[in-house]
């Protein structure tokens, strides 16, 4: 089952903060997240929502490794302008994301943690004490990999702007 904290920048934990309710966690950041039985992930009810719609498209399965977090900049504070949907398969790791008030809250995922991130999200990932993870991506059209780093974009560009209105309006797509 994912596990949330509140964590410091650095990714120490952060226990000045009440830690969010995992239900509340998509009213602080856009982020939703499911528990599911990963060995039936073909014909899952919970994935069969996002498969069900049109603009989830593709989907493939992935590994992350230490060299993989290093090459592809997983680790990097980042966003995207479509949302993301994500199932460990095995291993896991961690996911910060910052919420309304630009602060990071970890989720700890494992094996049959489903969990989508809202376009416009500043996010990372981790493999905390893991040494890899293998995951199902579900991904918006065809497979790609579009990024908007943090440091190279702040706060001004598009999705997060948009990400801005979204979040106004209590996380209602």
């Amino acid at each position: 089952m994912v596990q949330v904290f509140c964590i410091y920048p650095d990714g120490t934990r952060d226990d000045s903060r009440p830690t969010p309710a995992l239900d509340t966690i998509k009213a602080l950041t856009g982020v939703q997240a499911w528990h599911v039985d990963a060995e039936k992930y073909k014909t899952d009810d919970t994935l069969s929502m996002f498969r069900k719609r049109p603009d989830y498209s593709y989907e493939d399965i992935f590994q992350i490794t230490p060299e993989i977090l290093e090459t592809k900049k997983i680790g990097e504070e980042h966003l995207h302008p479509d949302g993301e949907v994500r199932l460990c398969l095995s291993g896991g790791g961690n996911v910060d994301v910052r919420d309304t008030e630009d602060r990071w809250i970890r989720l700890v995922v494992s094996k049959g943690d489903l969990w989508s991130v809202a376009p416009g999200v500043f996010h990372r990932f981790s493999l905390g004490d893991n040494e890899q993870g293998t995951f199902l991506r579900i991904c918006m059209g065809s497979p790609c990999w579009k990024a908007a780093f943090r440091a190279a974009v702040g706060d001004s560009c598009e999705e997060r702007q948009r990400y801005r209105k979204i979040a106004a309006n209590g996380f209602q797509f």
